[in-house]
């Protein structure tokens, strides 16, 4: 198959299961070409997973360039440039805070529908029912191929109709969480498909709980993501406080970059527990590896935030994976993979004292914590692995395509 996958950074830090996926598509023997939204490469990015055969294509700020493209469609595609062009107007009318991004996504799907890797284009995928998403509808009329979407989050920046249009007339929609399936439903999808977020566990080494603290002269509180306000990072700190106010021995690290850093560090200081805690920034995910390699337990604080949702942390997947006993928040889809008292620890967010007593539950309870362990890990070997679920994605983008090449789909969008 030869296949397009539109993304809005690549590589990211962040999406390490959209690397994963497209790693195992190129792997089964296809043609995979990345289109990136945004033309510049992060700093970020030297530390994220790249996929080695694949084509990479940016979108280009070069105005001649991008005039030839728009000159070149409407010369051999009108009808589908004026179908996007129209849906582009209306979703500005109806969202006029957005119409600049729209107009950045309509000008990205005309460049790309005119580069020379995208000629044999069977079928376009993406991540996000974001911008990702909007150029990918767009794309795939001006190609005239099926296309498909992975939602992850419930949360809706873009024209509500839009999006809807968007999911409706997708020949594959895929929801990694019981959240997200129900959102796409809601959208009018008529075909949903529930398939997780993956990782390659035949590669991740699992670590027992009583090995971790045979190996550690004190617990070793790990937390991983993206430093804002969503992640709750915030709650973990003043439940460390209160750890530290009991005279507990331990140490927290809490492994990302954002915005938020700033707030957090001046709440350490606050709070007066700088030896406590550690933010040592983003790293790479060999590099996190080994963290989950030093950790004792894994903490992820969710938390509701108007800004946005946490969906279900891939990180949360990659702890469980490596044999971390977890502690999540009831929040977002983080139950669907923790169950209290068997894959991990649920507590409620925004409640720093019931963290704190959960972190001292699972520091000081070995048989608890090794009975979660392997119940986690035994639970993403059967639910999470990259291998099984992309076997399953390639074959419904299989039949995608043959659906379109027997006429069952089409210029219809």
């Amino acid at each position: 198959m030869n296949l397009v996958y539109v993304t809005s950074t690549y590589p990211s830090l962040t999406e390490t299961f959209v690397a994963r996926e497209i790693d195992q598509v190129v792997k089964a023997g296809h043609k995979v070409t990345i289109c990136i939204l945004k033309p510049n490469v992060l700093e970020s990015s030297s530390k994220a997973i790249c996929v080695k055969g694949v084509v990479e294509r940016r979108f280009t700020h070069n105005i001649f360039l991008l005039l030839i493209s728009l000159l070149r469609t409407v010369y051999k595609k009108p009808a589908p440039l004026i179908k996007i062009l129209l849906e582009s107007i209306s979703t500005s009318i109806r969202k006029p805070a957005r119409m600049h991004h729209i107009f950045y996504l309509l000008i990205s799907a005309i460049w790309f529908s005119n580069i020379r890797e995208l000629k044999d284009t069977e079928y376009i995928h993406c991540h996000f029912l974001h911008t990702e998403s909007i150029v990918t509808r767009w794309l795939g009329i001006l190609l005239n191929v099926p296309y498909g979407v992975n939602a992850h989050i419930v949360r809706i920046r873009f024209d509500r109709k839009l999006i809807s249009a968007i999911v409706k007339n997708a020949s594959l929609c895929i929801g990694d969480t019981f959240e997200t399936v129900n959102l796409l439903k809601n959208l009018d999808s008529n075909n949903v498909n529930l398939i997780r977020n993956s990782i390659n566990t035949e590669n991740i080494e699992y670590k027992s709980p009583q090995s971790r603290y045979e190996s550690s002269g004190y617990p070793l509180i790990l937390a991983v993501g993206s430093l804002i306000h969503a992640k709750g990072f915030h709650v973990l700190i003043r439940a460390c406080a209160d750890l530290a106010e009991k005279k507990k021995n331990f140490l927290c690290r809490i492994i990302g970059e954002g915005i938020e850093r700033e707030n957090l560090e001046r709440l350490i200081n606050e709070l007066g527990i700088q030896e406590k805690i550690e933010l040592p920034g983003a790293v790479s995910f060999n590099e996190l590896v080994e963290q989950y390699k030093k950790a004792t337990i894994f903490v992820m604080s969710s938390t509701p935030s108007p800004v946005g949702t946490d969906g279900l942390p891939t990180v949360i997947i990659e702890a469980m994976a490596m044999g971390l006993p977890v502690i999540g928040t009831n929040h977002a889809a983080i139950p669907e993979i923790i169950e209290n008292n068997r894959t991990g620890l649920l507590v409620q967010p925004n409640n720093p004292i019931s963290l704190s007593l959960a972190i001292s539950e699972l520091i000081s309870n070995l048989e608890l914590c090794s009975q979660l362990s392997r119940n986690a890990r035994e639970k993403v070997e059967t639910e999470f692995d990259v291998r099984s679920n992309s076997t399953q994605i390639i074959k419904m983008m299989g039949i995608a395509i043959l659906e379109a090449e027997n006429g069952k789909i089409g210029f219809k969008y």
